[in-house]
């Protein structure tokens, strides 16, 4: 398991703002980290999409099979 570790620098949901920072993440990959609940914001577990605000930290766990997409891009 590898992790990802940013703050949020434009308010909006979840999923866009991870799928903005980081485009080789797709969004069953990121729906996939939500049901596993895998994904923190601000040290508390997320288990469905919500709306983050500037300022908020976002944690994330992921498979090393999605780091070969971070490669290519």
């Amino acid at each position: 398991m590898r992790v990802k570790k940013f703050k949020v620098v434009s308010n909006g949901c979840l999923e866009s703002v991870i799928g903005e920072k980081y485009p080789f993440l797709t969004f069953n990959a990121i729906q996939k980290m939500l049901r596993k609940k895998d994904v923190k914001i601000n040290n508390k577990r997320q288990s469905k999409n919500c709306e983050v605000s500037v300022g908020d930290e976002i944690v994330f766990y992921y498979n090393d099979d999605l780091m070969l997409y971070e490669i290519i891009f």
